[in-house]
């Protein structure tokens, strides 16, 4: 049977007290432990160990059967200096007994060297340059098109098994969807991590700083963070006669939403771009990302950088397409 370091010192005791008593050696104690497959880190053993030239190669070989990576360096005379590997570094202490008694013994777990799961980020982004943009960053683009919950968890399948999945929905799925998208996810073995990016300029933001080598926690902290530092607004058409908190508004003008709140009634879409970013940057940035939609013309933007070089030199202005968006635009400002 198993006998631990315990119960071999308790026979080793007993065997002396019966030679004291008796006055006679009895036979040589077996405390050998009985092989066992055992899991867990593997352990680097060292000590020290006086052997014979006659016993080295016998010793070697017992080792070799109990771990790997032997080394039996001599230090002069009978004394060598053993180093190996095994799981098990209690199998080959004992052993070592069988030789001798072990001294400067010291055992260190081996850090293993892991490659880290693959991490995907996934963006929810129209089809078109913006989903171009996404992945020329790292992300892979998703279809909002259709069944939304489908592509996504048709994308997170394609994914490793063991990677961790980060989801930015960019304001194109429903609380209710982004349910079942955890919970199916979580059901086919993939931890998912939702950020919220609640526009497309703050999904562009959050990917800007993804870091795959950091851990994951880490990573989507800096990512959260970066979304939420851009300030957003969406520009549409108003669609009916109504007063806003920025003044009367009929079918047809353009709608700068902040937050929830009409920020600028226009009759342009350069205006409301020029007015809208002049007010949210009253609040500090330096730097404005305009997303245009299909409808817009894509010029749209320039009297907005315009204006700002001549105001605010030191801000720049990026304006990219965005085909597929439903807002007229979208500016982000951080």
């Amino acid at each position: 049977g198993v006998v631990d370091a315990g119960g071999a010192g308790l026979v080793l005791l007993l065997d002396a007290l019966l030679d004291e008593v008796s006055g006679t050696a009895p036979d040589e104690p077996d405390l050998h432990v009985t092989p066992a497959a055992l899991e867990g880190p593997e352990l680097e053993v060292m000590f020290l160990l006086e052997l014979s030239d006659d016993a080295i190669d016998g010793f070697r070989d017992r080792m070799r059967q109990l771990g790997n990576s032997l080394i039996i360096a001599g230090e002069g005379g009978d004394r060598h200096m053993v180093h190996v590997h095994s799981a098990d570094a209690g199998a080959i202490l004992e052993a070592a007994l069988d030789y001798g008694r072990p001294s400067s013994i010291r055992i260190e777990v081996i850090a293993e060297t892991l490659t880290p799961p693959k991490r995907t980020v996934l963006a929810v982004a129209p089809a078109g340059p913006i989903s171009d943009l996404f992945a020329s960053a790292g992300a892979v683009p998703v279809s909002p098109v259709g069944d939304v919950v489908s592509e996504i968890l048709s994308a997170i399948s394609r994914s490793p098994g063991d990677g961790d999945v980060m989801l930015l929905p960019n304001g194109l799925v429903g609380n209710r969807e982004l349910i079942q998208v955890e919970l199916a996810a979580k059901a086919g073995a993939h931890a998912i991590t939702i950020l919220p990016t609640s526009t497309l300029a703050n999904g562009l933001a959050a990917v800007a700083v993804h870091d795959p080598d950091t851990p994951i926690a880490v990573d989507a902290y800096a990512m959260s963070e970066a979304a939420a530092g851009m300030r957003t607004a969406t520009l549409a058409y108003a669609e009916i006669t109504g007063l806003t908190a920025a003044g009367p508004c009929v079918p047809g003008d353009v709608l700068a939403t902040v937050g929830g709140d009409i920020l600028v009634v226009a009759k342009t879409i350069e205006d409301a771009m020029v007015r809208t970013v002049e007010l949210m940057l009253r609040s500090g940035g330096e730097l404005v990302t305009v997303l245009v939609g299909s409808d817009v013309d894509p010029r749209s933007a320039a009297p907005l950088q315009r204006r700002l070089a001549e105001t605010a030199p030191g801000v720049d202005v990026t304006a990219y397409a965005a085909a597929g968006m439903a807002e007229l635009a979208q500016i982000g400002v951080e």
